[in-house]
């Protein structure tokens, strides 16, 4: 069966992982094997605790992107097929190479909003 790796990590993520239980502030990354249900956990440095769940790296973008879509949206400039669009892909996980292309046009149309 497979295990999973362990590799220390020293930048994980934007997120500071900071251990609740001895502050330790460096965390250490366990891979998942694949198929496993989660891409990573992120362990303490220090005392080996568990801190979170990490994503995998093709969906640590989701949320900027989501990020991205909403301040479109807050625009007066956009058509109504415009904000139809960016309301449909709003929640999607992956978007098509059309969408992602779509959607950088949409960002440059308005001064890129990022």
């Amino acid at each position: 069966m497979n295990q999973p790796t362990r590799q220390h990590n020293s930048n994980t993520t934007s997120v500071k992982l900071q251990c609740r239980h001895c502050q330790h502030a460096s965390a250490s990354v366990v891979l998942m094997p694949p198929g496993a249900t989660h891409y990573a956990a992120a362990r303490c440095g220090n005392c080996d605790l568990f801190l979170q769940w990490l994503p995998k790296p093709e969906n640590a973008t989701i949320p900027k992107r989501r990020g991205t879509i909403q301040k479109l949206l807050e625009s007066a400039a956009l058509t109504g097929w415009e904000r139809d669009f960016l309301n449909s892909i709003q929640q999607q996980k992956k978007l098509s190479p059309k969408q992602q292309a779509v959607l950088a046009n949409l960002e440059a149309k308005l001064g890129g909003v990022r």
